[in-house]
């Protein structure tokens, strides 16, 4: 076939379909696309045809005329046709490429994923939109009382005091799940948690179900962190677990946290599965850390804040919907008197700090709970008050926090890591209302005889945390009493040593 007959537009036009060639060659893995790569490897073989004979001519000195406006040279039809036949398949072979490719990644995030490690059990989607994640808590004590003063006859003993385990799911990015039960406590089988919550954005979530009333700063902090034992006295003025709804977020870039929510409302220290009255609860808290996104290192670990509550709360004769508050070894050291109920509104606050430094680590907090009670034909407002301040120091460097210490070398007789030890120093005071033992003895609402007007305890701890998982605690207790024993006398002093076996993920 001569050269002249052919215009270079249609060489161009097989050079660029020549160039799909390795598109196609991606996606050989079909029968069509097997068909097409031959019709192609053909088309590139006429075109190396056509470069020879044009060669040839060159070399024969023929000179190739081409096609001028005036005389332009009419393309084949045919051929044309047959390009635009091969350029169409291969771009619907590119298609379909891409959308097997978006398939298979859909295919790959909706996949299921196991996984275990430190922070638990669980499945997972690859795109981390849904999870569900399987934990526990275990803390395994020994009480031992070193006199027989105060409380009594009371047994040294091994107690479970916390078997919890837990199960979380995230569902579609944006909801939590969380529900967690209780089989420890000395066999109180009970619903710690559980709650629905939407992460809709870091400045603003909402939470419904049963969960820690924001108020009390140490009792907003999970057992499994706690730097010792027991919770000290400010805790037992602030709800423990209620069910209600709560709005919370973190804004100014990080720097301030808030909470507020509507709760049924339970007494001190308690937590509530129902309600007996229409009175509820408002509860608020604002904790800030200042310092967090500046370079002074220094003050960067200080968090600041308040927390509150504000409702009105009845109770009966048979419902007293009232308090008792214990000591460190949990015995019971003040109660109301019989015929005392809750009769109108009660009120908390709480004032509160931390301050972490590398490993020193200093908590302190003030709690207030005013609450009006009556007995007989008395009613009073009463206020209680409790503080305390604690410092640890975490032996082995690690970074003290909020949340337990990450040993550097977890514990192996192997390799001669030995985890990370924590020493503390902790002083805390409770003080009842004098209002609440004025009165003749068929009015007053606490006997002076029984309970005690003040406590005092100072508590020593060590902590040796084997890994991030496997915690072991000493800690010892001595709380001084004023009042609550005849004739104006103090209780005796609770001496109490604790030690305790945690494991949790």
């Amino acid at each position: 076939m001569p050269m002249s007959g052919h215009p270079q537009w249609f060489l161009r036009a097989l050079v660029l379909t020549v160039l799909y060639l390795p598109h196609v060659a991606s996606a050989q893995g079909t029968e069509a696309n097997e068909v097409l790569l031959k019709r192609l490897e053909e088309l590139d073989r006429k075109v190396k045809m056509l470069e020879e004979r044009l060669e040839q001519a060159e070399r024969r000195g023929a000179t190739v005329v081409p096609p001028t406006a005036a005389s332009p040279a009419a393309p084949d039809p045919a051929l044309v046709q047959r390009v635009e036949e091969i350029d169409q398949q291969v771009k619907t072979v590119a298609r379909t490429q891409e959308a097997e490719a978006k398939a298979a990644a859909a295919k790959a995030s909706e996949s299921a994923i196991a996984y275990a490690g430190k922070d638990g059990f669980g499945i997972r989607t690859a795109d981390n939109a849904f999870k569900l994640r399987l934990g526990a808590l275990l803390q395994f004590d020994m009480r031992g009382y070193l006199t027989d003063d105060f409380p009594g006859q009371a047994p040294d003993n091994f107690v479970m005091r916390r078997m919890r385990p837990v199960l979380e799911a995230t569902l579609n990015e944006k909801y939590f799940v969380l529900i967690r039960p209780e089989f420890g406590n000395q066999g109180n089988i009970s619903l710690q948690d559980g709650y629905l919550e939407g992460r809709f954005l870091p400045q603003f979530k909402v939470r419904g179900g049963k969960f820690k009333g924001p108020m009390g700063l140490e009792r907003l902090q999970s057992p499994q962190d706690l730097a010792f034992m027991e919770r000290a006295f400010p805790s037992q003025l602030t709800p423990n677990r209620d069910i209600g709804v709560q709005v919370f977020g973190d804004v100014l870039d990080g720097r301030l946290t808030y909470q507020a929510g509507y709760f049924n409302g339970v007494r001190d220290n308690a937590s509530g599965d129902t309600d007996n009255n229409s009175g509820k609860d408002f509860n608020g808290r604002l904790f800030a850390h200042p310092f967090k996104n500046t370079e002074d290192s220094a003050l960067r670990g200080l968090g600041v804040g308040i927390g509150m509550t504000s409702g009105t709360q009845g109770g009966s004769i048979t419902n007293a919907n009232l308090p008792n508050y214990v000591t460190p070894g949990q015995q019971t050291f003040f109660s109301y008197s019989a015929g005392a109920f809750a009769a109108g509104t009660r009120q908390r606050w709480s004032p509160q700090f931390y301050y972490y430094n590398g490993p020193l680590g200093v908590l302190g907090e003030y709690a207030s709970a005013r609450q009006e009670v009556t007995r007989a034909t008395a009613q009073r407002e009463v206020t209680n008050t409790a503080w305390q301040l604690y410092a640890t120091w975490v032996l082995t460097g690690e970074n003290a926090g909020y949340v337990r210490p990450t040993p550097k070398r977890d514990f192996d007789w192997a390799t001669g890591g030995w985890g990370a030890f924590e020493v503390g120093l902790r002083v805390s005071e409770f003080r009842l209302d004098d209002e609440l033992f004025s009165g003749p003895a068929t009015t007053r609402l606490a006997d002076p005889a029984v309970s005690a007007r003040k406590a005092t305890d100072v508590g020593l701890v060590l902590n040796w945390y084997l890994n991030r998982n496997i915690k072991v605690q000493l800690n010892y207790d001595q709380t001084r009493f004023t009042g609550g024993a005849a004739n104006g006398g103090d209780l005796p002093d609770e001496k109490i040593l604790f030690s305790r076996l945690q494991a949790n993920f």
